[in-house]
């Protein structure tokens, strides 16, 4: 679909500035709604987009040529409380330099209760978390990570194989702590609620949390970072994991100089 929108990459940039503006004005004259709205919809493979359309058009509500009625609902949040929700969605970053700033364990148990509070199929709650400040055991993740990404740059040639032994992808070493995220299916034996038809839901459980504490963590001010080349089998090894348990997510957590 994107290739029938003309220069669709400054086109989605421009959008969310205007949906950002309208965070400080709250409000959008017609031109900018119309630019915003017509990208955004446009573009609705990204379920990201359709949430600004949702912002766009209940900023849009104070401009007075606007003819579209909303009911009010009792449930809705005050404007800070919303406010601070999409922030956090639309400035979350994967992140990959930290500096050197202990994190509080009073900061790192909020993030915890935040994973705790995500959705989970028949309410199995079914992850667990590593914390690892252990320099050793980061140390042999990191010789992990430097076969893995060997293997990968293997796939390319010429340029593009410099350009990906170029990138910096993780920051394990540097993070003050990191953090992995474990899913242990069948917790509560066979009989759990919404999993007859789909086995992997547990799994996918605990990708919510670890959505729920990334948006919790740029809300801290802090930078989280999805590692993702490495392998199960030796995460497992090193940190000594069952073998029914399943290690979802390697995130390395920690305060940043600025956020791209």
């Amino acid at each position: 679909m994107r290739q029938d929108f003309p220069n669709s990459t400054n086109a989605y940039r421009r959008a969310t500035r205007l949906i950002n503006r309208s965070f400080e004005n709250h409000q959008l004259n017609g031109a900018d709604y119309s630019v915003a709205k017509q990208f955004l919809s446009f573009s609705a493979d990204i379920a990201e987009r359709k949430l600004l359309i949702q912002m766009s058009d209940r900023m849009r509500l104070n401009h007075r040529d606007s003819n579209i009625k909303y009911a009010d609902s009792a449930h809705e949040f005050a404007d800070a409380l919303k406010r601070g929700l999409y922030e956090a969605i639309f400035r979350r970053r994967d992140i990959r330099e930290f500096v050197a700033q202990p994190i509080p364990d009073a900061v790192l148990a909020r993030l915890l209760v935040a994973a705790h509070h995500a959705a989970s199929v028949g309410f199995t709650q079914p992850w667990d978390f590593i914390v690892v400040r252990d320099l050793a055991r980061r140390r042999r993740v990191k010789e992990i990570i430097q076969v893995e990404r060997a293997k990968n740059a293997a796939q390319f040639s010429g340029a593009r194989r410099e350009k990906f032994l170029g990138l910096k992808l993780e920051g394990i070493l540097e993070a003050p702590l990191n953090l992995i995220v474990t899913c242990t299916p069948d917790r509560f034996g066979p009989g759990v609620l919404g999993k007859t038809a789909i086995p992997d839901v547990e799994i996918y459980s605990a990708c919510l949390a670890v959505e729920n504490l990334w948006l919790a963590a740029r809300a801290e001010g802090l930078g989280v970072g999805w590692v993702s080349i490495l392998r199960n089998d030796a995460l497992a090894e090193i940190f000594s994991i069952p073998a029914d348990v399943i290690p979802v997510a390697y995130l390395c957590i920690g305060y940043v100089r600025e956020f791209p």
